[in-house]
């Protein structure tokens, strides 16, 4: 494994509330999280070094995020997050509502 490479995803949760969560989430390089939505969640995802690709189902293309960009997904939007740079890539999670994970069927 070389420099700035992990072997999974990595979580940090600075926040943890009833209606609101933080979390700074390294995905190793390659990584995807698992399809999924959210019931009542609003999300800002913040690119914080490497790239995170957002996967939206009803997007024709993907959204890359680079160091310093943001993305809000709303409730019910089926999602996944990935890397597919060559070293881990970490983005600031910043959640509101309550939460819930719904995976995907498909």
């Amino acid at each position: 494994m070389s420099k700035g490479e992990s072997s999974r995803m990595e979580r940090e949760d600075l926040v943890l509330e009833e209606s609101s969560r933080v979390a700074l989430i390294t995905l190793a390089a390659g990584e995807e999280s698992p399809w999924h939505h959210h019931s009542a969640v609003t999300e800002q995802v913040v690119c914080v070094s490497g790239k995170i690709t957002l996967n939206l189902a009803q997007a024709s293309m993907p959204v890359i995020l680079s160091s310093g960009q943001r993305h809000q997904i709303l409730p019910g939007v089926e999602h996944s997050l990935s890397n597919s740079e060559g070293i881990a890539s970490t983005y600031l999670l910043v959640q509101q509502g309550a939460y819930d994970f719904v995976p995907s069927s498909s």
